[in-house]
């Protein structure tokens, strides 16, 4: 078999769906586990370097903050010289991507890829606190349209957008799942993070990519030793007789509620961060170079083991620190062995596993934990707990406005694991014997938090099927549930989601979500464009090239003549170049002109638009009455009219042109009643639409008018 027909015979087997998300999924777990193990060689070699020097306390402290300073230069250094739209998340930049598969293509270019893996692993090795779910989500994106691109080269075709979609929507879900082996949570946080609609033919290839993910990254830490056998990443071991008690509702309700608004803040200080930085860093310069080493460097001083990292437990890795707080014995009472299970877990197994793993003395003591005995101490719990809650809150914040691939669901989980660890401790110590006969389990409340902030910060629900995979038990289903939407209900109330906040600051193309039963009632009238630059059909190259040097459209509608604005079609700006280019005496009997355009009355509902433009990736729509064009409304009017920042300005809008409207009927009356014995327009203008190669694709390339 030659090289040439190999190679046809892979790109006919990457059109096959089924191989093409086996191979999308197998390569996302390689990806996902490789970058892993690069980052835990890194924070290993971090913590070997402070610790060799540990007989010097300035000493250890030059080399901990040295280390992180320098991953984190090399990080945005990287990003910036090889891909500065790598920078970020990714899952606003999908999102926007998701609306038109077609543009924004400066986001998902090899380059991009290069930068997103480098940066962050250099970026998470420092130890800062940001997670890679985001990046992954873009990464997965990437690499699904560069195995398009493949195929497309060998068969020489093009793949469609609709299909292209499909491809990325199932891509975003792999991104997510290779990073926690959690198929289901996967899916469903892929689709509430980056589509308003999601078509219900796409579930079974994103959960067979998805399933194929995590398969791969769990197969992959057993055959390399991480694992004995497949299991959850963050195992638990909580009871299941009786889990939890009916009184206990109240207290994971308030941990919904705190988180709920711990989230909206959250995205505000976010915001606000960004908007001062730049008042702050005035040159790229300093908010590239200086602004990144100045963050990793108070954040490394924070949490130095020999200084405040003593207390707030700063050696440890996020995964170690989910881990410990997960843990199904309390910690605040070291008389008692609170539930330990049948097969003696904490005083056993995970004296062990701290033995053998490579934590620090100093954080396990910083949490209260005794290594000699395997048993929890309590001494200065609360206040390890509530220092490590704040430093971590804010630290994650800041560390979000640095311009490396970062990603803010694990930090935020980790956050809202901490606070319900907090909350279930404190519970113990109000009730020691617990509530009919069971002791609380401090563990269950740490689940509860981490779903609740992290669904909070990023509005899903999602959040909740996640913990459970994470955890391998769902004891805790309801509580956790409850807290979900407790938390979302308050934090959709004051703010928007993270990721719609930074596509708001990004200025990336957007349509918002309705939230304003009165938006029900707003008609198309109050928020449209009256005034309209159109193509007449009989329009020469002199009045063409008038209107193309005047407006800066991409599309222009065409309509039958100036006077009736009966819409015909519309037609782009390329066709019209290109027809004036021909140099024929009517340049649009040679133009390809879409006879279905979106057309919408006056009195259709913003609801209904907004589900127009949501549900068929729409930018623009003609407003016609009776077939005659009145205006037009695109994303941006649509936009500002839900966000209200056009209001005032639609009110007197519509006060000035209901006046121009009359006085223009009537003047159309009076032309009307002088021509009525005269032939017919159409006669008189000899206008023949079989001339037109009328054309129903949207060919568009930019996404305003």
């Amino acid at each position: 078999m030659g090289l040439k027909t190999l190679t046809k015979w892979i790109a006919l087997a990457l059109r096959n769906e089924w191989f093409y998300l086996f191979l999308m999924g197998t390569t996302m777990a390689i990806l996902s586990f490789g970058i892993d193990f690069l980052i835990e060689n890194l924070q290993e070699v971090h913590y070997i370097m402070y610790a060799s020097n540990s007989h010097s306390y300035v000493a250890s402290l030059f080399v901990w903050l040295l280390f992180a300073s320098v991953l984190v230069f090399a990080a945005v250094l990287v990003t910036k010289t090889i891909a500065p739209k790598a920078s970020g998340s990714g899952i606003p930049e999908m999102k926007t991507i998701l609306r038109s598969p077609g543009l924004h293509k400066e986001f998902v270019t090899w380059k991009v890829l290069v930068a997103k893996l480098l940066g962050l692993v250099m970026a998470l090795g420092s130890r800062m606190p940001i997670g890679k779910e985001g990046p992954f989500i873009h990464v997965a994106s990437i690499v699904a349209i560069l195995f398009c691109k493949v195929q497309n080269f060998i068969l020489r075709k093009r793949t469609e957008d609709a299909r292209m979609t499909e491809l990325l929507s199932a891509a975003c879900a792999i991104g997510v799942s290779c990073c926690f082996g959690a198929p289901i949570g996967g899916v469903l946080f892929s689709i509430e993070v980056t589509s308003t609609y999601f078509a219900v033919r796409d579930y079974w290839r994103a959960f067979f990519g998805s399933v194929m993910s995590a398969l791969v990254f769990r197969i992959l830490a057993v055959f390399w030793k991480d694992e004995e056998t497949l299991t959850a990443l963050f195992r638990t071991n909580f009871r299941v007789d009786f889990p939890f008690d009916p009184q206990e509702i109240i207290a994971f309700v308030v941990i919904g509620v705190v988180s709920g608004l711990a989230a909206a803040n959250f995205v505000a200080f976010h915001k606000y961060l960004n908007k001062k930085i730049p008042l702050i860093f005035k040159s790229d310069t300093q908010r590239q170079m200086i602004y990144p080493v100045l963050v990793a460097a108070v954040y490394s001083i924070m949490t130095f083991p020999g200084g405040l990292g003593r207390v707030i437990a700063g050696e440890l890795t996020d995964k170690q620190a989910i881990m410990m707080l997960f843990d199904n014995a309390t910690w605040s009472n070291p008389d008692t062995t609170a539930f330990i299970d049948e097969r003696q877990f904490l005083a056993e197994g995970e004296l062990e596993r701290l033995n053998e793993s490579s934590i620090p003395v100093s954080e396990v003591e910083a949490f209260g934990w005794d290594r000699a005995t395997g048993k929890p101490t309590g001494a200065n719990l609360y206040v390890s707990l509530t220092l490590f809650i704040v430093v971590q809150y804010l630290a994650a914040a800041v560390a979000q406005t640095v311009a490396y691939p970062c990603g803010v669901f694990m930090p935020v989980f980790m956050i809202g694991a901490a606070f319900g660890r907090l909350v279930g401790e404190s519970m113990f110590a109000w009730f020691p014997m617990g509530f009919k006969g069971q002791l609380v389990i401090p563990g269950g409340y740490a689940v509860v938090g981490a779903a609740a902030f992290a669904g909070g910060v990023t509005h899903t629900i999602s959040t909740s099927v996640i913990v459970f995979e994470l955890t391998g038990q769902i004891s805790h289903c309801l509580p956790v549930l409850l807290a979900v939407l407790v938390s979302n209900a308050i934090a959709q109330y004051f703010a928007p989601s993270f990721y719609d906040s930074i596509i708001v600051q990004k200025k990336l193309p957007h349509l918002p979500d309705l939230r304003s039963y009165q938006n029900y009632n707003t008609c198309v009238e109050n928020f449209m464009k009256r005034d309209v630059a159109a193509i007449h059909a009989l329009a020469d190259a002199t009045q063409i090239r008038e209107i193309l040097g005047r407006y800066k459209y991409s599309v222009f509608p065409l309509i039958d003549s100036v006077s009736n604005k009966v819409l015909l079609g519309s037609i782009t700006r390329a066709e019209l170049s290109h027809s004036v280019e021909m140099s024929m005496p009517r340049p649009l009997d040679s133009a390809t002109v879409n006879a279905a355009p979106a057309m919408i009355t006056e009195k259709t509902s913003l609801h209904r638009v907004h589900t127009m433009f949501s549900l068929l990736n729409m930018k623009r729509a003609w407003v016609v009455n009776g077939g005659r064009l009145v205006g037009i409304v695109t994303t941006t009017e649509l936009s500002e009219e839900i966000v209200g920042t056009a209001r005032k300005f639609n009110l007197d809008q519509r006060a000035r042109s209901n006046s121009s409207i009359a006085s223009e009927d009537l003047e159309h009356r009076l032309i009307e009643s002088e021509d009525d014995g005269e032939d017919s327009f159409d006669d008189q203008v000899h206008f023949d639409r079989s001339s037109f190669n009328f054309n129903q694709s949207h060919n568009y390339t930019r996404t305003n008018l």
